[in-house]
C-alpha cells in the first residue's frame, strides 16, 4: 500500500505541475488532458483489484460506486464532468488511510 500511495502522489503531482504550466503554455492542454485520463485509468483499475481483493470494505464499495456512477453519467452524456475530481481526491485519501494503518 505505501508503494501504492507514493506512486498515487506522483501522478498526482506530475498532474499539477503540468496544470501550472499550461497557465503560461496552452500549447501543453493536450499534454496535460492525455496526463489526467492515464491517472485515472491508474485509479480506476487499481481501485477495481483493491474492490476484487477485499469486496467487503465500505470504502472500497463507495469508491466503485462512484466509477459506476461515473461510467453511467459518460454514457448517458450528462454531467460526466463532475464525477473524477472527487473520485481522485477520496482514492488518495483511501489509500493513505489504508497505509496509515498498515
Amino acid at each position: 500500500m505505501k508503494t501504492l500511495y507514493h506512486l498515487n502522489i506522483i501522478f498526482f503531482s506530475i498532474i499539477l505541475l503540468i496544470g501550472l504550466y499550461t497557465l503560461f503554455n496552452n500549447d501543453a492542454i493536450f499534454i496535460l488532458l492525455t496526463s489526467v485520463f492515464f491517472f485515472g485509468l491508474f485509479q480506476g483499475l487499481t481501485g477495481i483489484i483493491l474492490f476484487l481483493k477485499a469486496p467487503k470494505d465500505i470504502s472500497r464499495q463507495l469508491y466503485i460506486g462512484g466509477l459506476i456512477l461515473f461510467g453511467i453519467l459518460c454514457y448517458t452524456e450528462m454531467f460526466w464532468t463532475l464525477p473524477p475530481i472527487p473520485l481522485a481526491l477520496y482514492f488518495t485519501y483511501m489509500i493513505s488511510i489504508k497505509k496509515q494503518t498498515k
